[in-house]
């Protein structure tokens, strides 16, 4: 009769990770994975209005032992559009052509490729702190992660106009800035960054 108990223990004490995965349920992590994804494209619809800007929609992915993943492309610094009419301002297209200032044209494609990373950068922010708990199905230790592909249109060289952004918080941290229980100045101290 031991010996019966003692391969049952067995059993349960080396599926821990079997039964703790099968409480995850993964049909509603992949439904709360895809209103992420809808949350992250409308908020880069709102961040960037030129209609060529997102060149990769938002996708997400679970990682076991780690999270989940969300990854897209965007295409930045483009000052015209070739069309078989000529090129056109893609300010143009949305009637918001401003006033040119002076200073050369690289340095003001530049200063406007760092505008638009830094706009992009504080956008995902504000997201994984509104929105990050809409992902229920996820441990507190476990991480939500956006990476950014970023393709700089106004530098030629292949290896410089290419930019990885990752933006990582934990579920935890997630859920108490939800819950009110850490400031959002907190929160984004807690946001871990990588660019390179």
């Amino acid at each position: 009769m031991w010996y019966i108990r003692w391969v049952v223990l067995m059993c349960l004490l080396s599926s821990g990770t079997g039964l703790a995965q099968q409480s995850l349920r993964l049909d509603l992590l992949k439904r709360d994975t895809q209103i992420f994804e809808s949350i992250v494209r409308g908020v880069l619809k709102q961040s960037f209005t030129d209609p060529f800007a997102v060149t990769a929609e938002p996708r997400g992915a679970y990682l076991q032992g780690y999270g989940v993943i969300f990854t897209f492309q965007i295409t930045v610094g483009r000052t015209k559009i070739r069309t078989p009419f000529g090129d056109i301002d893609p300010r143009q297209l949305r009637g918001t052509a401003g006033n040119q200032r002076g200073g050369g044209k690289l340095g003001k494609a530049t200063s406007r490729v760092r505008d638009q990373l830094g706009v992009m950068k504080e956008s995902m922010i504000q997201t994984l702190q509104d929105y990050g708990s809409t992902i229920k199905q996820l441990g507190g230790h476990d991480h939500i992660s956006i990476t950014a592909y970023v393709k700089d249109r106004s530098v030629l060289d292949e290896m410089k106009s290419s930019k990885v952004l990752v933006l990582t918080a934990t579920k935890d941290d997630v859920d108490l800035v939800a819950m009110k229980k850490i400031s959002p100045e907190s929160f984004k101290g807690r946001v871990h960054i990588v660019e390179y």
